[in-house]
């Protein structure tokens, strides 16, 4: 599939894959600044209010790893959408359903090849 049909077929979910893009790279932006922000609470004397400020930040910091991730992964079904492989499972290169893509936009693999994958992690 050439790389125009792969943005034609899967227009939509390309424009819900860049509305996703703004919307995590805004929320880094903003949690990133909510981490100095508690750093700077943390600046006390008190040690109740230093360990609480302490275990504040660390929420915002895991908020921003899963975030990231989030986009990486946003980030890279945007270059298989406009590379013409997105839609195509990474393990059997079979099409991924079209009600998977729509629940899961950025998925890599079909289900079948998924739950094998989950299988065999466990």
């Amino acid at each position: 599939m050439t790389s125009n049909a792969a943005k034609g077929k899967f227009g939509h979910i390309g424009e819900l894959i860049e509305k996703r893009i703004k919307e995590l790279e805004a929320e880094i932006g903003a949690k990133l600044s909510d981490v100095d922000d508690v750093t700077e609470l943390a600046a006390t004397d008190d040690p109740r209010e230093l360990a609480f400020n302490n275990e504040l930040a660390e929420v915002e910091r895991a908020e921003v790893q899963r975030d990231l991730g989030e986009l990486r992964l946003a980030l890279q079904a945007r270059d298989r959408l406009a590379n013409g492989q997105y839609g195509s499972c990474q393990s059997c290169g079979k099409p991924i359903a079209a009600a998977r893509l729509a629940a899961q936009p950025f998925a890599l693999n079909c289900i079948d090849c998924q739950s094998r994958l989950e299988a065999e992690a466990r």
